[in-house]
């Protein structure tokens, strides 16, 4: 199961550097090269699939690798899985 999104970063000073989940999108000002992917802690994939400096708009994808343990009753049947988001 793969879903895409995006999110919108404002920085009123620009943004010198930007990183989403370990993944540095800028550096120094410079825009990284895309996609670049990696493994999260539960195994699935986050791919930052690119990011628009005039907009601030960041898409990714986030693909669910394997069906994952949780408790199935009671209300906690949800499993969720975040990622800082770091601007300066």
């Amino acid at each position: 199961l793969t879903q895409s999104g995006t999110f919108t970063v404002t920085a009123l000073d620009g943004v010198q550097s930007l990183s989403v989940g370990g993944i540095n999108v800028v550096t120094n000002g410079v825009t990284a090269g895309f996609p670049q992917t990696f493994t999260t802690g539960l195994g699935n994939t986050l791919t930052i699939t690119g990011y628009d400096s005039t907009s601030g708009v960041v898409s990714y994808r986030y693909t669910l690798n394997d069906n994952e343990s949780h408790p199935s009753a009671s209300g906690t049947n949800s499993l969720s899985e975040s990622f800082s988001v770091t601007v300066t």
